[in-house]
C-alpha cells in the first residue's frame, strides 16, 4: 500500500517545474477521482526537512484540492522502481513545447503500455486523464501510435494530418474487401447487371451450336485476356495482350463487361479540343482526324455509354477523373449529377507551360480569341470514398515532346493528380487510355490493379511496350519519365 499524504502538504515548486501556469481545466480528473478514486499515486520527493516536493501528478493533486480530500497516496521519488521511474520521466517529456510530434506519440503510446502492464483493464481514457490530454485526442494519438512506421504517413507533418491519412487508407482497404465480397458473390450468383440469359420457350427446340462461326459473337473481355484454345483460328480468338491495355471498343465492351468494379476510372474522351491548332510541335486536327473521329459527338456517345453501363464498372465507392472541353462543362456535369455522382464545383488544372506546344488552342478565330494553355478535368465522387491525401487542383507542366499518341498527357502531371486517388488499394480503369500514360502514372503510385483499352492495334501494341519498360526500370529501382 502507498503512503498517504494532506494534499495540502504537497509543496508544488513552480519555479523547477515544466508547466509554469496554475492547472484550472481538471474537471474531468475530478470526475474520475470521484468515480475511481486515485489510482496512481502522486509522486512526491522528501526533503531534508521531511517536507513533501511535487515530482509528478499536479493534475491529481490540484483535482484532490479542490474536492477537498483530506488524504492522497504519495509514492517517494526515491522508491520507485525502474517502470515507475520511466513513466515520470515519459510524463514529464511530452510536456516539453519543443517536441517533434512522432516523438510525442512514441513517449504517449509508450506511458499507455506501461499503464496497462500495471493493469491490464486499463483504458485509453485513463490514460488521458492522468497526462491531461482530451481522451478524443488521446485515442488519435494511440491510433498513430499502432502505425508510427508506416510508410503513409512518412511525410506527415503532424499528428492530425497522420491520423487523418491512416483514417482514410483503413477505409479505402475496408471498402475494398467489400467489393471482393460483392464480386465474389456475383461469381456465385450471378451479376446483377448482367444480361440475363434467355429464358427457354415452351416446345421450342434447342438451336444447335455452329461448329465454325463465321463472325465470333460478343464476349466479356477479362482483366487478363486468356490465350486462344490450339482449335481456334487467328480470326476468331486475337492474341493476349503483352501489358495492362486491350484492344477493345468501348461502346461494345462495357455493354458486356462483368468482372471486378473499379475504384479509380479515368477518362480523356476525344472532345474536339485540337481544332484551332497550329501544328508547333503538336498534331494539327488533319493529322488527329487521321486517327480518331475527333467530334463532339463521339464525346457525347463516350460519355452516354460510360454513365447508362456505370454500375457494370464503377465501384460502389470510387472516384473519377473526367477531362473536357470547357464548352460541355454545364451539361456533362448535369449529366453525371442525374444519376448520383457528386461532381466538384472546381475542376483540375492542367497549365501548360510551353503554351500547348507552341501557342496554345485558339477556340474561334485567331484574332478575337485569347489562346488557351490549360485543359481541366471534372473530380467526380460516388460514394464516401475518401482522398489518400489532398493537393492543389492545378499544376504547371509542359505538354509531351514525343508524343506516342496525339491526346498524350504528361506523366508527372498525371501522376501528381492521381496521389489524391492512387494507392495500394486501387483498380483503375481508363476507357479510351491511348498512350498508356495514365497506367504508368497509377502504377508509379502502387496501384494495385490497371486495366486500359484502346480502340487503335498500333497504339496498344506501342502503349503496352513502354508500360512494360516502365515496369523493368521501376523493378530497377530507377525512376521512369514520360
Amino acid at each position: 500500500m502507498p503512503e498517504e499524504a494532506n494534499p495540502l502538504d504537497i509543496r508544488i515548486d513552480r519555479s523547477a517545474r515544466q508547466r509554469k501556469d496554475v492547472l484550472e481545466d481538471i474537471e474531468e480528473m475530478k470526475q474520475s477521482i470521484k468515480a475511481r478514486g486515485i489510482i496512481n499515486p502522486i509522486t512526491v520527493r522528501k526533503t531534508e526537512s521531511g517536507e513533501y516536493v511535487l515530482v509528478a501528478g499536479e493534475r491529481r493533486l490540484t483535482a484532490a484540492l479542490a474536492l477537498g480530500l483530506p488524504k492522497v497516496p504519495i509514492r517517494l521519488f526515491e522508491n520507485l522502481s525502474h517502470q515507475e521511474a520511466e513513466l515520470i520521466e515519459l510524463e514529464e517529456n511530452i510536456k516539453r513545447k519543443e517536441l517533434h510530434w512522432r516523438d510525442q506519440v512514441k513517449a504517449i503510446g509508450r506511458i499507455h503500455a506501461l499503464f496497462v502492464a500495471k493493469d491490464r483493464d486499463w483504458l485509453v481514457e485513463q490514460t488521458a486523464y492522468e497526462i491531461g490530454i482530451h481522451r478524443r485526442q488521446m485515442s488519435k494519438i494511440i491510433y498513430v501510435f499502432k502505425a508510427i512506421d508506416d510508410k503513409h504517413i512518412a511525410s506527415a507533418e503532424g499528428i492530425e494530418q497522420a491520423y487523418n491519412t491512416l483514417q482514410r487508407l483503413a477505409e479505402r482497404k475496408a471498402e475494398n474487401v467489400v467489393n471482393d465480397i460483392i464480386a465474389e458473390g456475383a461469381n456465385l450468383f450471378g451479376n446483377a447487371t448482367a444480361a440475363p440469359p434467355p429464358v427457354p420457350q415452351p416446345n421450342a427446340s434447342p438451336e444447335p451450336k455452329p461448329s465454325s462461326p463465321s463472325t465470333p459473337e460478343t464476349s466479356v473481355l477479362p482483366l487478363i485476356a486468356e490465350k486462344p484454345s490450339p482449335q481456334s483460328s487467328p480470326q476468331s480468338s486475337p492474341p493476349p495482350p503483352s501489358g495492362p491495355i486491350i484492344q477493345a471498343n468501348f461502346h461494345e465492351w462495357i455493354k458486356t463487361y462483368s468482372g471486378p468494379k473499379f475504384s479509380f476510372i479515368h477518362c480523356d474522351f476525344p472532345y474536339g479540343n485540337y481544332r484551332g491548332y497550329e501544328s508547333r510541335g503538336v498534331m494539327s486536327v488533319l493529322e488527329t482526324e487521321e486517327f480518331y473521329d475527333n467530334t463532339t459527338s463521339v464525346y457525347w456517345n463516350l460519355l452516354d455509354s460510360l454513365l447508362n453501363n456505370l454500375d457494370r464498372v464503377m465501384s460502389y465507392s470510387a472516384h473519377m477523373v473526367f477531362w473536357f472541353n470547357m464548352n460541355f462543362y454545364t451539361e456533362t456535369v448535369a449529366r453525371m449529377r442525374k444519376i448520383g455522382l457528386m461532381v466538384h464545383d472546381h475542376p483540375l488544372v492542367w497549365h501548360k507551360t510551353n503554351g500547348g506546344g507552341g501557342i496554345g488552342v485558339a477556340p474561334g478565330s485567331a484574332g478575337s480569341h485569347p489562346h488557351r494553355t490549360y485543359d481541366t478535368a471534372l473530380i467526380a465522387v460516388r460514394g464516401n470514398r475518401p482522398l489518400v491525401r489532398t493537393f492543389y487542383n492545378s499544376y504547371a507542366a509542359p505538354t509531351v515532346a514525343n508524343k506516342i499518341h496525339p491526346s498524350q498527357k504528361p506523366e508527372p502531371m498525371l501522376r501528381y493528380f492521381f496521389q489524391m486517388f492512387v494507392d495500394e488499394t486501387t483498380n483503375m480503369l481508363d476507357p479510351t487510355c491511348g498512350s498508356g500514360a495514365s497506367l504508368r502514372a497509377a502504377e508509379d503510385l502502387g496501384a494495385k490493379s490497371v486495366l486500359g483499352l484502346e480502340l487503335d492495334t498500333n497504339y496498344v501494341q506501342t502503349a503496352n511496350a513502354k508500360t512494360l519498360q516502365a515496369r523493368l526500370l521501376r523493378q530497377a529501382g530507377k525512376t521512369s519519365s514520360s
